[in-house]
């Protein structure tokens, strides 16, 4: 049997032959258990193929962001987590555009999201650490998500705070997930997390795999509510960056976005009680999504690099070495950025004195070579195409 869960075989096979094929299954040699037994993963041919075509899809990406020199990276991470952020911001809710996130990355003007970008903030700068035990969950969670609860749920904190002591009703409306099971109080969802950790840290594994199945414990044991979703696909930004990829780290919103009814679609499946516990559809899923969006990032940055190559040649402006370091970072910032660079950022980054940085910014824009946008108290300049 291929990918085929066990959910859409139920549809068409008789109750005994459907039981066979799952004890079949579960006893499999490449059957993994789960919470004693009750949730199970087939590492079948076809999961295996799709692992092999991801990992290939990586190694090509992570070759093609090690080419990009040290600022074109970071001006490309932080394009993409503006983005990405964007897709977090609408899935929550929150109002917010690439304008208000670009500044709070220049100004650092404080807000009620301040501690989710801060947190995104430290991905892209490579400052996480791997998570390995429940302390480190408990962690991420009062720097990153308890900041934002506790301004806007601050009378009902305990019932949402994600070690709560009280147990939440599941199938509340408000829960975008309310066909999830969830779980009741801090014990078991911390015997639950124990054991995704497990997963999610077993070497033996491929790093998708165990992605997939330690995000859907997450939300299986932790329903849609107050940044849970939100805080599981950080949690796997954080190891996509320690484990796999700092590019793949800041793309996992936006590839879960464009397939948002079909990961809802089997989610639910997966929770059905006609699924009998296996996880491997749900996996081949989240894989797939991956694949997909590794394709889609591929893609883009080799439509950037073309278009690097192409603007640079472009461009008629004669100059010194410091003009023409300037233009080079004025043109990564145009293709790899967002709004630009200011003067002050160009003379920081670069260590060329503010006043050739401006006499070179006068030149640049007298001969019509700028775009600038105006953020704050200053100007952001980028080469124009």
């Amino acid at each position: 049997m291929d990918h085929e869960s066990v959910f859409q075989m139920s549809a068409r096979l008789p109750k005994d032959v459907l039981e066979q094929e799952v004890r079949r299954r579960k006893s499999s040699l490449n059957c993994i258990l789960l919470n004693e037994g009750e949730t199970w993963f087939t590492y079948d041919l076809a999961t295996f193929s799709l692992v092999r075509i991801i990992t290939e899809k990586v190694f090509e990406l992570n070759f093609l962001f090690d080419q990009l020199n040290d600022f074109t990276k970071t001006q490309l991470l932080q394009s993409c987590l503006i983005k990405e952020m964007l897709s977090d911001f609408k899935v929550q809710f929150l109002s917010a555009t690439p304008k208000t996130l670009f500044n709070y990355f220049i100004y650092g003007s404080p807000n009620s999201n301040k501690s989710i970008i801060d947190g995104y903030r430290e991905i892209i700068e490579g400052k996480t650490r791997s998570i390995k035990t429940i302390n480190d969950i408990r962690k991420y969670y009062e720097s990153v998500i308890l900041p934002r609860q506790i301004i806007h749920h601050r009378k009902t904190i305990k019932k949402f705070h994600y070690f709560r002591d009280e147990p939440l009703r599941i199938g509340d409306p408000s829960n975008r997930f309310d066909f999830i099971r969830g779980v009741d109080g801090e014990a078991n969802i911390i015997k639950e997390m124990d054991q995704a950790l497990f997963i999610l840290n077993r070497q033996d594994l491929d790093p998708y795999s165990r992605s997939a199945i330690f995000f859907y414990l997450f939300l299986s044991s932790m329903p849609y509510y107050n940044d849970n979703y939100f805080f599981a696909k950080f949690l796997l930004s954080v190891f996509y960056e320690n484990e796999v990829s700092p590019f793949l780290a800041v793309h996992l919103s936006q590839m879960i976005e464009r397939y948002e009814e079909w990961f809802t679609k089997t989610v639910k499946e997966t929770e059905s009680k006609d699924n009998h516990g296996d996880l491997s559809h749900f996996v081949f899923a989240f894989l797939s999504i991956l694949k997909d969006g590794l394709d889609f990032s591929l893609q883009e940055i080799k439509q950037k690099n073309k278009a690097f190559k192409n603007l640079t040649a472009k461009i008629q402006f004669k100059g010194s070495k410091s003009d023409k370091q300037i233009v080079e970072m004025l043109t990564q910032a145009k293709i790899y950025g967002s709004f630009g660079l200011s003067a002050q950022q160009i003379a920081s980054q670069s260590k060329i004195s503010m006043p050739t940085v401006n006499r070179c910014v006068k030149k640049l824009k007298d001969a019509g070579l700028l775009d600038i946008t105006h953020l704050g108290k200053r100007d952001f300049l980028r080469i124009k195409e």
